[in-house]
């Protein structure tokens, strides 16, 4: 299990942008963290994969601190999907390959290459294997991006923003797609979000952060008009439908 405690952490010179911050990555949930802009979701999610350092607090990795915990060990157990993922000129079964690196000691055996096409035909990829990521749509290649972490088979997985510069039907697909992962395998997901319906509709925790700390945390019970004005300082209304939670701004 991944779980960051009490985490803080600021810019040179700046206001400490997170203060006493914790969060477990339990197995089997799928937690989105929202918040407004710049209230440090995404920095959070970076200091959980050891890509940046608090200055107060620990990430632990199965009990032992992150920083300690070799980058290939690591690999294997946290897979990243990045908000800034760019196309290059590899083909999407050469591109989702990669991501068992951390397994390989040279080149890619016939398991490796198994993983992949079975990752790529359950995310309806297969006759998208020979297709260069340039050629892709944003959709498409957020789905790669996905396949990607998924081939790492980790334990858990890190999302900043997943759905960023989608269509609506890709927004969903894409979060289908993880909540399918976390129901089919068991794991711990988290993802930085700003859609709030997006959230209600796949992820079952919800962390908001405010000024620094974690303002709420728990179930979909926690998302109500009063939560949203505090976070957000804007008036909404939380109503039902088909069984799911909807927020309505006022």
């Amino acid at each position: 299990m991944l779980e960051a405690r009490n985490i803080a952490f600021s810019f040179k010179r700046s206001q400490p942008l997170l203060r006493d911050v914790s969060l477990a990555v339990e197995p089997g949930t799928f937690t989105a963290i929202l918040g407004q802009n710049g209230c440090g979701k995404s920095t959070l999610l970076s200091i959980m994969t050891a890509a940046r350092t608090p200055e107060a607090g620990e990430v632990l990795l199965d009990g032992v601190p992150l920083a300690k915990v070799d980058r290939r060990e690591r690999a294997r157990k946290v897979a990243l999907v990045s908000q800034h993922s760019h196309a290059n000129r590899l083909t999407v079964f050469d591109s989702v390959l990669l991501g068992r690196r951390p397994f390989m000691d040279s080149a890619p055996t016939a398991e490796d290459r198994a993983i992949v096409a079975e990752v790529l035909d359950e995310l309806g990829l297969a006759d998208y294997a020979l297709r260069y990521l340039d050629e892709l749509s944003g959709g498409e290649y957020q789905i790669v991006v996905l396949a990607r972490a998924f081939v790492q088979q980790t334990d858990t997985l890190l999302l900043d923003e997943p759905t960023n510069n989608l269509d609506p039907s890709n927004q969903q697909e894409v979060m289908r797609l993880v909540r399918s992962e976390v129901e089919r395998r068991g794991i711990g997901a988290v993802a930085v979000m700003h859609d709030m319906n997006l959230a209600l509709r796949h992820c079952d925790r919800f962390l908001f952060l405010k000024d620094g700390v974690v303002d709420a945390f728990g179930g979909a019970e926690i998302v109500t008009p009063g939560q949203i004005q505090r976070v957000y300082g804007m008036e909404a209304d939380v109503i039902e439908h088909a069984g799911c939670k909807l927020v309505v701004p006022m």
